[in-house]
């Protein structure tokens, strides 16, 4: 990440301001990643000035220069709230914009331009200048002149000269509330019922079941930035005394009103001019897309797929918000351990000693109960393992069957905690919870929001999505049948976790294996309309777990394809209906300025691809990736070593060993003695099978005339006619 903002972020916001993201598009690609490093050092502004100011308070961003519809924003911002219990809808907010400036307010957080609690703002806020009593505004000339210490010294001073405090704004505005209490955000107060739903018993004013499903689903989205699906606001604590049917049928009006299709407002709502509402404007994740890149091979393809996961996919452990990075830590190191060495992880983080109940909540817990697919029956299973695992001296625990190691022990009001030689058999998983306490370093590994796989002929859908595979019962030495999630549902299970990033599915060579067989029910759930939380989201129940599943819909799949291997007409239609496909086609404008000895090697190869597209066709042209080592390497050695290891071996493939066809894609047939890479072996047929048929009189064969590739004319003949004799 770079120290500091420069010229070049201000130039970038003004230059793609409102352009939709197209991550085929390089330049794009080098916009979105700078934009980026600016968020980042939004980030570290804002983190420094929070520090500074606001010790008990928290940052929030989005981290991302793109809009809910994946186009690029004209500024980047990062929100400061002042204290654990601030408003969600008020906060500081610093950040750069598009019209070359530094920028700290006071501001509201995902509010309607039509809600009377904007409006009332606008009023206090008065003109977007310094005139402003909560608006302070550097140019960018002044602001670049800094060093960041010193822009958040400017910040601090900001706030201090403002005329009206955090508090002072969020009292006028009506936001203040004790803590702890279940505020409903205006549009949404009634008088009586909810929206139209006729209710047994209508609730008091603000204490509504079927309201409340609106809130907790506004709520969900400025936690996890994006449309929370049924489950996820049904298995809301808040909603927990709440009638099932009701919150059903709530959340479909909820739902539509969000996609902005218009709920009729009942008693009590502030609604527009005819009478619907319209739902306030949250900056939410990307959508999701599906996208294959194909064409022949040496076309970038896969070091295309490398850029586009380090810019999006991957993030440095240091730069990743906290809670963030342990979630991370925890899908993918704890999530691993037995039920013995969660409980034993999880009661140690807690420190030491713990009920049932709570630790069935643990995040430790969760973890390793999405990874082995148990849902129900959780908390027997803890009991059942602390028990088996208890130390045998233990005067709680009466059960004759235990199990090694016996290291947990409970007290007589049902408490269990570490006990015996614990120490000794938790000393991996201790070291583990310690760093994950300890959060993130300069020295970790980058977090990797993403699984690579290649598929090949023996790819199936148990090791993509679910199988069944036998294990060796640890504690009983039985052999069993569990469910082994495959790499898919394990990528599901983290971004379902970590629902604020994009995570990515990589498909290298998605055409050879049987797509449809490894996919399964995936073709229907990885359409966009169709993942979590879309406005047509299907959930489908998977054959071995029989859990039901629906696709994250932070996921996008990426895949692969070499057109040489198998053309893209042959795909399955049903798939193809799904993917976007983003062609790859050799780019010999890289290798300008390339050449051995005088042989330019963009046209070099340009020859030889328009030969092979009239001998065969476009899909098996070469790819200027085979010559890019020519760059710093520009020999006659290297040359011959990658047409006598890379580019012949290739052509024998393609041409099924036609020689003859060969010779004329490296134009041997006009090149002088001495120069022709494939020659005929000088061998008398006749002597070898006499007098047979005169077909025979016709018959050549050809080798390869290894001198040929030391020889520089040979490579100069491909593109230029070779008279030499």
């Amino acid at each position: 990440m770079a120290g500091y903002f420069t010229s070049d972020h201000f130039k970038l916001l003004k230059q793609w301001k409102g352009q939709e993201y197209d991550k085929s598009d390089p330049n794009q690609r080098l916009a979105y990643a700078e934009l980026k490093n600016a968020y980042q050092l939004t980030e570290e502004w804002a983190k420094q000035l929070a520090a500074r100011v606001f010790p008990n308070g928290h940052v929030k961003l989005v981290k991302k220069p793109t809009n809910q519809a994946g186009k690029f924003t004209h500024y980047n911002w990062a929100k400061i709230y002042p204290a654990p219990n601030s408003p969600t809808q008020l906060a500081y907010t610093v950040g750069i914009g598009d019209a070359g400036i530094f920028l700290l307010k006071i501001d509201t957080v995902g509010v309607a331009e039509s809600d009377l609690v904007k409006q009332a703002y606008f009023s206090i806020r008065g003109e977007m200048d310094n005139s402003s009593p909560i608006v302070a505004i550097l140019p960018m000339e002044e602001g670049l002149k800094m060093s960041m210490d010193e822009l958040v010294d400017w910040s601090e001073a900001a706030i201090s000269n403002f005329k009206l405090s955090y508090e002072g704004v969020a009292e006028m505005l009506g936001l203040l509330r004790d803590e702890g209490a279940f505020v409903h955000q205006e549009p949404m107060t009634f008088e009586n019922g909810a929206h139209g739903v006729e209710l047994p018993t209508p609730p008091p004013k603000g204490k509504g079941h079927c309201m409340d499903v609106w809130v907790v689903g506004e709520r969900l989205i400025e936690k996890v930035g994006r449309l929370p699906s049924r489950d996820e606001v049904r298995s809301d604590s808040r909603l927990a005394k709440s009638n099932p049917g009701n919150v059903d049928q709530e959340f479909y009006r909820w739902k539509r009103w969000r996609n902005g299709s218009g709920v009729v407002a009942s008693n009590g709502v502030q609604g527009d001019e005819d009478g619907s509402m319209i739902p306030p404007q949250i900056d939410l994740l990307p959508a999701p897309y599906n996208q294959i890149l194909f064409g022949p091979p040496g076309t970038g393809k896969t070091y295309h797929l490398q850029q586009l996961l380090n810019s999006s996919y991957t993030e440095a452990a240091t730069s990743i918000d906290p809670d963030d990075w342990r979630t991370s830590q925890i899908s993918s190191r704890i999530a691993e351990l037995t039920w013995w060495e969660a409980l034993g992880a999880a009661l140690y983080e807690l420190g030491g000693s713990a009920t049932v109940p709570h630790l069935s909540k643990h995040p430790y817990i969760a973890a390793v109960s999405s990874k082995k697919g148990r849902s129900k029956g959780v908390s027997q299973t803890l009991w059942a393992t602390l028990q088996q695992h208890a130390v045998e001296d233990s005067e709680t625990v009466n059960i004759t069957l235990r199990f090694a190691p016996c290291i947990f022990d409970k007290s007589s009001d049902s408490v269990w905690r570490l006990a015996g030689p614990w120490k000794d058999f938790l000393g991996d998983v201790v070291e583990i919870a310690d760093e994950i306490k300890a959060g993130p370093r300069a020295t970790d590994e980058p977090v990797r929001r993403y699984e690579f796989v290649t598929f090949h002929q023996s790819f199936s859908y148990e090791d993509f999505m679910e199988g069944l595979t036998p294990v060796l019962d640890e504690d009983t030495g039985n052999l069993r049948y569990d469910v082994r999630k495959g790499v898919f549902l394990r990528l599901c299970d983290r971004a379902r976790a970590d629902p604020t990033n994009k995570y990515a599915m990589i498909i290298d060579e998605i055409n050879r294996a049987n797509v449809s067989k490894v996919l399964g029910e995936l073709i229907t759930l990885i359409e966009i309309d169709k993942r979590a939380g879309a406005e047509h989201e299907i959930s489908l129940t998977l054959p071995y777990s029989g859990e039901r599943f629906s696709v994250p819909s932070n996921i996008d799949f990426i895949g692969t394809m070499n057109t040489a291997d198998r053309s893209l007409t042959g795909l399955d239609i049903a798939l193809r209906r799904r993917f976007s496909f983003v062609e790859m086609p050799p780019n010999p404008a890289l290798l300008t300025g390339v050449s051995v000895e005088g042989v330019d090697i963009k046209l070099m190869l340009e020859r030889i691809n328009e030969r092979i597209e009239v001998l065969l066709d476009r899909d098996h042209q070469l790819g200027h990736a085979y010559f890019l080592p020519l760059e710093k390497d520009s020999t006659i050695e290297k040359l011959s070593f990658i047409f006598r290891n890379q580019i012949v071996p290739l052509l024998q493939e393609y041409f099924f060993e036609d020689w003859q066809r060969i010779r004329w894609v490296l134009n041997d047939h006009r090149k002088g003695q001495g120069h022709r890479f494939v020659i005929e072996s000088g061998a008398d047929i006749s002597a070898l099978f006499g007098q047979l048929d005169e077909l025979l009189s016709d018959t050549k064969r050809w080798k390869l005339d290894p001198d040929a590739f030391n020889r520089i004319e040979s490579y100069r003949g491909i593109a230029d006619v070779d008279t030499t004799v």
